[in-house]
């Protein structure tokens, strides 16, 4: 299976809200695409849930680690010359940033 096979198994655990099953799912769809944000993101929002906020700051903080900074701008699409849309990439990066913020607000409350 691929990671996008493990993202929607995990995606039907969690709404079936067998979050130790999903983490399993997206744990492995993070290990096949490390460079996927939406993996990451997936895994460490179920990882707050479960209330697990140092395991969510690692894997942020260890994606952070090993993400290329400049892949926002090589996923930029130009459109017209003054014109430009992202892939989504940035928004994703920014989710990240923010669940990374919550874990360690949540883990010293």
């Amino acid at each position: 299976m691929n990671a996008l096979n493990y993202e929607l198994k995990g995606k039907f655990y969690e709404s079936m809200n067998n979050f130790k099953k999903g983490e399993k799912a997206y744990t492995k769809a993070v290990n096949l695409n490390k460079f996927s944000p939406r993996h990451t993101i997936n895994l460490a929002s179920i990882l707050i849930l479960r209330e697990e906020h140092k395991r969510a700051i690692e894997l942020i903080d260890n994606f952070f680690i090993h993400y290329p900074e400049d892949v926002i701008e090589r996923k930029r699409i130009k459109i017209l010359p003054n014109q430009k849309i992202t892939s989504g990439i940035k928004e994703q990066i920014n989710l990240l940033r923010y669940l990374q913020k919550l874990s360690l607000n949540l883990l010293y409350q």
